[in-house]
């Protein structure tokens, strides 16, 4: 996987790279390899791109989150920032998400495995957070869904028939039907009264759109067969919608 990285959105760019094998590249914008990244062994292969996150008061850090469930922290140097990576556990389909908690104001890193442990790390790394979310049937899965700008998050939950949604607080939003095993969530925020949940079924090749208390937005569901692009547009009060259908680009105005 690639990740673009720009530390002080001076477009400096680096290229921050983890490979099957479990190396990771620091490129520059060249495409050279820069000191301390010759490559970085991890061990196993990311999941999710390894990343950058800017710690306030702390500075850089670089992490890379493997698939035995490993959290590793290093400078931008590829020092280790922790000299031993943090177990999260066994079994994810989402990266570590840095969240910056409303509640306590600190920037922290938070997962969910596919059994619904949630743990949270800081950035020293020690575990400060760990829960267990009730699983209603052995066939149960969970995942986290970023909005646009990693700001907040989703939790969601796969049983055999629905789909359940929850906030970053772990309070339930709501539950859609589904028996699709194959489908994308995607949640676009643009402020409290303004939150778009998309739930794509990737086979009948439809998204729904619900407002943050379970209701549809449109009457019918948009032809869509992957994600959407959505953005907000303040003067005209209306969400701007973009899906690809039948090998078209097709562009939507929903009144806000």
């Amino acid at each position: 996987t690639l990740n673009l990285v720009d530390y002080n959105n001076t477009k400096a760019y680096r290229y921050f790279v983890s490979t099957e094998d479990g190396q990771l590249y620091l490129l520059d914008k060249t495409g050279q390899r820069l000191n301390g990244w010759n490559p970085k062994p991890v061990g196993a292969k990311t999941i999710g791109v390894a990343r950058h996150v800017r710690v306030p008061r702390q500075g850089d850090y670089m992490i890379a989150f493997t698939e035995p469930g490993l959290l590793h922290f290093f400078n931008r140097r590829g020092e280790r920032q922790v000299p031993n990576p943090v177990n999260l556990g066994t079994s994810f389909k989402s990266s570590v998400i840095a969240f910056n908690n409303p509640s306590s104001k600190i920037l922290e890193l938070v997962n969910i495995s596919t059994g619904g442990e949630i743990k949270k790390s800081n950035f020293n790394g020690e575990i400060t957070y760990t829960n267990q979310l009730v699983k209603e049937g052995a066939d149960s899965e969970f995942f986290l869904v970023a909005d646009q700008d990693e700001s907040d998050f989703l939790i969601v939950g796969k049983e055999f028939n629905k789909i359940k949604i929850l906030d970053s607080q772990e309070n339930e939003m709501f539950t859609v039907s589904s028996s699709t095993e194959q489908f994308e969530i995607q949640f676009f925020n643009f402020g409290t009264n303004r939150r778009i949940i998309s739930v794509t079924d990737l086979i009948q090749e439809f998204s729904y759109l619900y407002d943050a208390d379970g209701n549809l937005l449109t009457t019918l569901p948009l032809e869509s067969s992957g994600k959407l692009e959505v953005g907000f547009d303040s003067s005209g009060r209306q969400y701007i919608i973009r899906c690809r259908a039948r090998n078209q680009i097709i562009e939507y105005a929903l009144a806000y």
